[in-house]
């Protein structure tokens, strides 16, 4: 609350503020300074005493020189200099209190006060401009608009817009926004009554309503839908059981196979480095590929055929078994699981064969689209990543060097990004922000105890700290990546981007739209409508297409298209937020290919054929698939 108040001499109301006036006409001094802008004034001779009271806080005094204090004196001097600026950093919650001075009701105040009918002051002024409002409101109005173009309901909508909001409000946006606001309202010379639409004009020349909205549409990314009041947390997750059951089976088996691997070799989960490995690891750290350590005896988690094994077991109990029982298998494919998938008209699939982003422009089209700004902040966090890597040794890391020495550097496109990798996939596997993902995945991260301590959740730590075990292949993730962005740590943040949005999808099991059951389904399915002739040949000499196709869905097939290709398919991953343009394009891919396919008898004949695909375009493959149905 802002107080005026008349009726005082200079010195009663200086000493009223702590404030020591030495003598008439010379300097006022203060021992402190506040940044409240809210005067009192008072008449003393040819003089007025100028202060200002806060909630918490005051002003220095400050002396209007040459006459009394007027009407039009307190509007130019005091209310657009002083109480302007303040009210509008304060917010809407700001009230300024008088005790009815002829100066603060004079026709020339009253004025501004009629033409700003909504007045949130307690007197007869004109109310405070707060860029607050106008920023929420944008917030508001963008939330709302990208929530109802996501086909959400009217009770979604609205809890989503509430949600957004006020974890923008939480945000340091929020904060820098208000700072932004400040500066405009400084920078601005308009007077009380314009001084909103000046503020909210300069954040938008300035970028500001952009950044707002591209931080909404992130938000929205990731929002979970309402559950169930009686859900319970693990059906949240996940809400189809079986599947929940298989994850966590799943799970479970990863964690043993990685507890027999540190029992067979006697490494422990993690162990603190020697101070001088410490200090050669940082110096060697734009070079780690040159002294890795000896890996020979380490073997990766699982590779993507394990995983297919699980996808294809998964099975609905309740599946009336009629006709299986009669000889007959409910479906071709050797997906079983009953989840619901588009066809190429729900997919709105000639969509896909638009253009994408300029190559020029593709570095910053994908860090607006995924809201990564690199800052001071981030840089810092990057290098605490990095200075825990080289505190702790850990089990994973030989995992990582295991994954990239088998997959990248084995690469002909991309052998020269190995030590690149390294320097994104050590700190991502430190990086707990990489956390929160797990609200939106069924998958649950593996917990390790303190020796002697096992069961006891106080004495449980996350392994790794990011909660994600690497598999073999993980480290194809990153390396397209590193053809557009040269620096580490704008890679960095880009990639825990792109995996925490999308990737994360492809190596759990759920009944999410764009989980790897979902997608496997829906490329065996758009195989066996778009090309029932190939498919049943096929399964005829007993090849299941799936288990070609499958290693390229998991990798998003990074590792078999050329790398350009790769990006220009992940240019359509970000413009059309999805992941089902994988199963799409390999069907295409199986398509270009059918007339050798249909000659082929076995399925080393079927994987030879389709073993090179780094000639092949992704764009007219799409277009050649789609147009000609």
């Amino acid at each position: 609350m802002g107080m005026l108040e008349c009726g005082s001499s200079q010195r009663r109301v200086a000493n009223g503020f702590g404030i020591d006036v030495l003598k008439y006409g010379e300097d006022v001094v203060s021992d402190f300074k506040m940044p409240i802008k809210i005067s009192e004034h008072d008449r003393f001779g040819e003089t007025s005493a100028l202060a200002g009271i806060s909630t918490g806080g005051r002003t220095d005094l400050h002396i209007a020189m040459r006459g009394m204090m007027t009407g039009v004196r307190y509007r130019d001097e005091i209310l657009d200099v002083y109480v302007r600026p303040y009210a509008g950093a304060i917010g809407p919650q700001f009230i300024l209190k008088d005790d009815n001075a002829r100066p603060h009701h004079a026709r020339v105040v009253e004025d501004i006060s009629s033409t700003r009918p909504s007045s949130m002051w307690t007197g007869q002024h004109a109310h405070p401009i707060s860029t607050r409002p106008s920023t929420l409101g944008t917030c508001y109005r963008s939330s709302h608009k990208m929530a109802t173009a996501g086909g959400f309901d009217e009770d979604t909508i609205n809890r989503l817009v509430n949600t957004i909001v006020k974890e923008v409000q939480d945000s340091m946006l929020n904060f820098e926004l208000q700072k932004a606001a400040q500066e405009e309202v400084r920078r601005s010379n308009v007077r009380v009554f314009g001084i909103k639409d000046a503020v909210i004009e300069g954040l938008r020349a300035s970028g500001w309503e952009m950044t707002l909205r591209n931080e909404v549409y992130k938000k929205l990314q990731t929002q979970s839908p309402e559950p169930h009041p009686l859900a319970s947390p693990e059906q949240t997750k996940e809400p189809v059981s079986y599947i929940r059951k298989a994850q966590m089976n799943w799970e479970k088996r990863i964690l043993k196979s990685v507890n027999s691997m540190c029992t067979e070799l006697s490494v422990p989960l993690a162990k603190k480095r020697p101070e001088k490995e410490q200090k050669d690891m940082a110096l060697k750290w734009t070079e780690l590929g040159t002294d890795e350590p000896d890996l020979s005896k380490f073997r990766p988690v699982y590779a993507p055929k394990d995983f297919l094994e699980i996808v294809a077991s998964l099975k609905n109990p309740n599946l009336v078994e009629s006709l299986e029982s009669a000889g007959f298998s409910t479906r071709w494919g050797i997906v079983q699981a009953t989840l619901k998938t588009k066809d190429l008209h729900d997919l709105g699939a000639q969509e896909f064969a638009k253009k994408g982003c300029p190559i020029t422009y593709r570095v910053d089209l994908w860090k607006h689209i995924l809201c990564v700004h690199v800052d001071d902040i981030d840089t810092l966090y990057y290098a605490q990543l990095k200075a825990n890597v080289l505190l702790h040794d850990m089990l994973v890391d030989n995992l990582i060097y295991k994954d990239v020495k088998l997959t990248a550097t084995n690469d002909d496109q991309y052998f020269v990004f190995e030590d690149y990798l390294y320097q994104v996939l050590l700190p991502f596997s430190r990086d707990t922000v990489v956390l929160n993902h797990f609200s939106q995945s069924s998958a649950t991260p593996a917990k390790s105890y303190i020796r002697g301590k096992l069961g006891v959740e106080a004495f449980a730590v996350t392994y790794p700290p990011n909660g994600v075990i690497p598999f073999h292949g993980f480290a194809m993730y990153v390396a397209p990546l590193c053809f557009i962005y040269n620096d580490p740590v704008t890679l960095y943040f880009m990639f825990r981007e792109f995996y925490t949005r999308y990737f994360f999808h492809l190596h759990t099991l759920s009944s999410h739209p764009q989980g790897i059951v979902s997608l496997s389904l829906l490329f065996e399915t758009l195989l066996q409508t778009q090309e029932p002739q190939l498919f049943f040949h096929l399964k005829t000499v007993g090849i299941q297409p799936l288990k070609i196709a499958f290693k390229w869905l998991i990798r998003a097939f990074s590792g078999y298209l050329a790398s350009e290709q790769v990006l220009l398919l992940w240019d359509r991953i970000l413009a059309y937020n999805t992941l089902e343009i994988l199963p799409v394009l390999a069907l295409a891919i199986f398509a270009f290919r059918k007339t050798n396919l249909m000659q082929v008898a076995s399925s080393t004949a079927a994987e030879a054929v389709l073993s090179d695909l780094t000639t092949l375009k992704v764009i007219p493959l799409i277009q050649l698939s789609l147009f000609t149905q």
